[in-house]
């Protein structure tokens, strides 16, 4: 599903310090949304995951959230 796409990319590039401004968050969407884009409620599940992950400091968050959501990481 591309909201898994999407919160994989955004917990990936907040891990490596490259979620840094609303514009990163538009590429990453553009690039996993589907050809109409995204509809509200999947703009709410977008943007309620950014102030989840904002809180994860530390790695055993990064993974918590990253359990909770069926993500796979890749931290090369």
């Amino acid at each position: 599903m591309y909201i898994d796409k999407i919160r994989t990319n955004l917990l990936q590039y907040y891990v490596a310090g490259e979620l840094t401004s609303p514009f990163v968050v538009m590429e990453i969407v553009n690039k996993h949304q589907p050809e109409f884009g995204l509809n509200y409620d999947e703009w709410a599940l977008v943007t309620g995951f950014i102030t989840e992950i904002e809180n994860a400091n530390n790695i055993a968050a990064v993974t918590r959230i990253a359990n909770k959501y069926g993500l796979e990481l890749n931290f090369e």
